[in-house]
């Protein structure tokens, strides 16, 4: 064996960093010659030190680019609050055929023969984050600390509103990558520039034609190892709003989209010619449901869902006129032949329209949109502050009280790590909640249990919060 590695990194600028790594391994075969019966045998009057300087054959080589920049919002300072970082990665690996299926044969007598297979990969990043309290400062959006006057208040009241965004962050990132088996073309002991130099540092243009053209693509007509490429794209908006006191609205939109192809090939002639192309993805969006969120439902009938059922029709016919069918032909069920109650088509809209409440004669009918819709969540923490709950004051009981099972196997549970006067619980006062009070220190801790979260049995209680 004879592998080497190289690792390369520089700050060209304070923002700017290039990366550059490779690894290649070898085989070394020099111990072996061929006989006279042109059968490869151990040659045994070889030495130590015979063919010391031969790297050998190489197997596998890997090698990966990559570039950061911190963007220069920075230094201008009106944008200053702007921090925004990209990273980009080109890999590339070359791998050996192996030599027993260099020796396949095809019905005419036409050995396969050593081939290769290449495949890069790229990947791009973009963060950006919006410091907004330091916008806010650069625009002097301060409010007063003790208003006097009503325009003072209203002011106040607008500088409030107008600094409610208080987090704003966008992520986006992009995957990409291509196969190619069947690929002549051996390596030099640093690796390749072949197919194309943009290949060997990721990029994505289309090699297969160039490479078959040049002869660097295998002609055995019954090659069926297959060409594959990937595409996947992510994106998502993250910010948080604050306009009173303790509650914050939490907003988040995200797309991903995913695509992988992959086809068989045939060099006819140094041409290339795909067979039995195959296509297929994933589609993932944010959207707002809020419109049917209250619809009426149990567990027997469904308003959203039979509108669902409904639009199918409506969706189906607009896709058969689209497609200029208008000879009116139908199925059993009533939609148009062709498309059925149960296509895919047919049913993505159709849930769409029906779930988002839109109607079923405008929606797009093209489920992959590129602007998400942001999900929302509100968190609100005053209830601290209420003084049904920030209540300080201590009651506990010296008195047995049985109430129930509960109370009973609660109190003797507790009883076997405080004093009595350390602890006391309500079962009766909140329908659904149990207040249990611990004592510590010079105050106590206090826990409101739903009661449908408590467990007893014969041995112990717990409390789950």
């Amino acid at each position: 064996m004879f592998d080497w590695n190289l690792a390369l990194s520089q700050n060209l600028t304070n923002s700017l960093r290039l990366d550059f790594s490779a690894s290649n391994n070898s085989i070394v075969k020099n111990y072996f010659e061929t006989d006279i019966m042109g059968e490869k045998v151990v040659n045994k009057e070889l030495d130590i030190w015979d063919g010391f300087w031969n790297t050998g054959e190489a197997i596998s080589h890997n090698q990966s680019f990559g570039i950061s920049y911190e963007l220069p919002f920075k230094l201008f300072p009106v944008i200053n609050f702007i921090s925004s970082s990209y990273n980009y990665t080109g890999d590339f690996n070359w791998e050996r055929g192996s030599d027993a299926m260099a020796l396949v044969e095809d019905e005419f007598g036409n050995k396969l023969g050593n081939v290769n297979t290449i495949q890069n990969s790229n990947s791009q990043t973009l963060t950006m984050s919006f410091n907004m309290a330091k916008l806010y400062r650069n625009l002097n959006l301060k409010k007063k600390k003790k208003p006097k006057s009503s325009y003072e208040k209203v002011i106040n009241s607008l500088v409030g509103f107008a600094t409610g965004l208080s987090r704003f962050k966008f992520n986006y990132s992009e995957n990409n990558g291509k196969v190619l088996p069947g690929y002549l073309q051996t390596l030099g002991f640093l690796g390749t520039s072949k197919p194309s130099l943009g290949f060997i540092f990721g990029s994505q243009s289309d090699i297969r034609y160039e490479a078959a053209k040049n002869g660097w693509l295998t002609s055995f007509p019954s090659f069926n190892e297959q060409y594959t490429q990937v595409h996947n794209t992510k994106y998502d908006v993250s910010a948080e709003i604050s306009w009173i006191k303790d509650l914050k609205i939490s907003l988040k939109a995200n797309r991903n989209y995913s695509e992988n192809y992959a086809e068989n090939y045939v060099v006819v002639n140094n041409e290339y010619n795909a067979l039995s192309p195959n296509s297929f993805g994933n589609f993932e969006i944010s959207t707002v449901l809020l419109k049917t969120s209250f619809s009426k439902s149990d567990q027997y009938n469904s308003e959203t869902f039979e509108n669902f059922q409904n639009n199918r029709l409506v969706i189906a016919k607009r896709l058969a006129a689209l497609n200029g069918d208008t000879s009116g032909n139908i199925d059993e069920f009533g939609f148009p032949i062709g498309y059925g109650k149960n296509n895919q088509s047919v049913l993505i809209p159709s849930f769409l329209s029906a779930y988002t409440g839109k109607n079923p004669e405008n929606i797009s009918l093209n489920a992959i949109t590129d602007n998400p819709l942001p999900n929302w969540s509100l968190n609100y923490s005053g209830l601290i502050n209420i003084d049904f709950i920030k209540d300080d004051t201590f009651n506990y009981i010296t008195d047995e009280r049985w109430f129930s099972p509960i109370d009973r196997t609660l109190r003797r549970e507790l009883k076997s790590s405080f004093a009595s006067s350390e602890f006391w619980f309500d079962t009766t006062s909140y329908k659904e909640l149990i207040d249990l009070r611990v004592k510590y220190e010079s105050g106590y801790f206090k826990f409101l249990v739903p009661k449908d979260r408590v467990t007893s049995s014969s041995a112990r209680i717990f409390a789950l919060w």
